[in-house]
């Protein structure tokens, strides 16, 4: 994924021990370096601009399951938005103009194609019925 301008990108990476995202300058002499210190398990990234969206797996939650939640972070600030609290959500896809993020969420109830508003703090569910995705695309 790039960012800034395409002055540098963003990957996943599992050179700590587990997957992990990393941001690397656009220059031969520059160096990765680790952009999250939280979270066991942070994979599945999406960019826009100066935004990341990404899955990170977090400790079991109170009902004794492991959660997937997804989290957006703008790098000018480092601060975290926390989207989705429960459930496995995967695949987030910012859309072409970086106001929304589509993803799919599984929980033991239901199965569905997930899209967060930004602008809003919207988000919505649409439940998919005998449907299973691989991939998707706005």
């Amino acid at each position: 994924m790039f960012l800034e301008d395409d002055k540098s990108m963003a990957f996943v990476s599992d050179r700590s021990g587990y997957p992990n995202i990393y941001m690397k300058k656009l220059g031969l002499k520059e160096s990765a370096e680790q952009l999250l210190y939280e979270g066991r398990s942070n994979e599945s990234i999406d960019a826009y601009k100066d935004s990341i969206v990404y899955v990170s797996r977090e400790n079991l939650n109170e009902f004794g399951k492991t959660v997937f939640n997804l989290n957006l972070i703008t790098l000018n600030s480092k601060y975290i938005r926390r989207l989705t609290v429960n459930g496995s959500n995967q695949m987030p896809r910012f859309s072409m103009d970086g106001k929304n993020i589509m993803y799919i969420k599984k929980t033991p109830q239901e199965y569905a194609m997930g899209l967060i508003l930004l602008d809003y703090n919207q988000s919505f569910l649409f439940p998919l019925k005998n449907v299973k995705i691989q991939a998707f695309d706005w």
